[in-house]
């Protein structure tokens, strides 16, 4: 009998062990990610992600990931659509919240450190502008490049944030894993613009280039035709010609027409690995003087031919090479 109360003690005791979780000790963060961007991330307990994109009317950079405390996120109408101001004004004093942002053509952007710091919050940024509540904030903006894409990062704390909200947007930051990018794309990321038809992705540099979305030839598996000029649809070639582009050619122009082989024999095109080569530029039949590039990606076969007029000039040159290895399948 005398032992009863030392055993309640300590039943008692280790039921509120049970109940209670260690101190210091933070729920898993849970996994995510996103096929359309291509990476994988872990978001810590608690977190809420942006189910669509915050900045919607922003081409490049592009939006990949919000996510933060924050509630209710979700756009919002301003004069800043490279912000996403409405999550930013929706903050309360001990939120964190962080959005990536990737940014197409060549990356102009430092290595991935191999972990991550916020750096000092003494540059002014274009959130505190653009946010009611921007000076309220401690706003951090940098970038990083890795696997031949560029990315711009926005981490905003709450002046009452503790400290182990800062501690989970860093590990949320070393958590990102990218799949690689195309090799060999060197746009101007101010100009290169992301497409996405018929099953395949590509850049290209506006408002220099453009696509003609219409059959030029009647070959059936064409997939892109893209020029540096003005073209008039006409009737398409009752061959193989991709004739009217190549008559309308200017003398500094560039034309890419890129088609498919489908529901034929099989090609010997070689299995996509890096860049992309051009070969010299010789008269092929129906397809005129051009150069060419055959590849397979994922099980489908492509051919592209380049058209480059007498004047067109290094520069053209290397803009048509990055379109064409910045083609993807998906």
């Amino acid at each position: 009998m005398r032992w009863w109360p030392v055993l309640l003690v300590l039943a008692l005791g280790a039921g509120c062990a049970d109940e209670q979780p260690a101190r210091g000790r933070a729920a898993p963060a849970r996994p995510f990610s996103s096929a359309a961007h291509g990476f994988t991330a872990a978001i810590p307990a608690g977190w809420e992600v942006a189910p669509r994109s915050l900045t919607p009317h922003l081409a490049n950079p592009v939006e990949i990931l919000s996510t933060g405390t924050v509630g209710n996120l979700r756009p919002a109408k301003g004069p800043c659509a490279h912000v996403p101001v409405g999550a930013l004004e929706r903050m309360r004093p001990d939120d964190v919240f962080v959005s990536v942002q990737e940014r197409y053509g060549e990356p102009r952007f430092p290595a991935r450190p191999a972990r991550f710091s916020l750096p000092s919050t003494g540059s002014h940024t274009d959130a505190e502008e653009c946010a009611r509540n921007g000076p309220r904030l401690d706003i951090h903006w940098f970038g990083f490049r890795e696997v031949h894409r560029g990315f711009h990062v926005l981490v905003a704390l709450g002046r009452e944030a503790p400290a182990e909200r800062r501690e989970e947007a860093l590990a949320l930051l070393d958590s990102l894993r990218f799949e690689p990018g195309p090799a060999g794309v060197h746009l101007d990321p101010d100009r290169a613009v992301p497409f996405h038809d018929r099953g395949l992705t590509w850049q290209m540099p506006l408002p220099a280039w453009r696509r003609y979305d219409w059959p030029m030839t009647s070959v059936q598996g064409e997939r892109l035709m893209l020029g540096t000029f003005a073209l008039d649809r006409v009737p398409p070639d009752r061959n193989c010609t991709p004739r009217a582009a190549i008559d309308a050619l200017p003398r500094d122009g560039a034309f890419i027409y890129v088609f498919e082989y489908v529901d034929g024999p099989e090609v010997a095109a070689p299995e996509r690995a890096g860049e992309l080569a051009l070969g010299p530029e010789i008269r092929y039949e129906c397809l005129g003087m051009s150069r060419m590039a055959r590849w397979r990606q994922d099980g489908r076969d492509f051919q592209a031919h380049v058209y480059l007029g007498p004047r067109a000039g290094d520069e053209r040159m290397k803009e048509v090479r990055s379109i064409l290895n910045s083609i993807q399948v998906g």
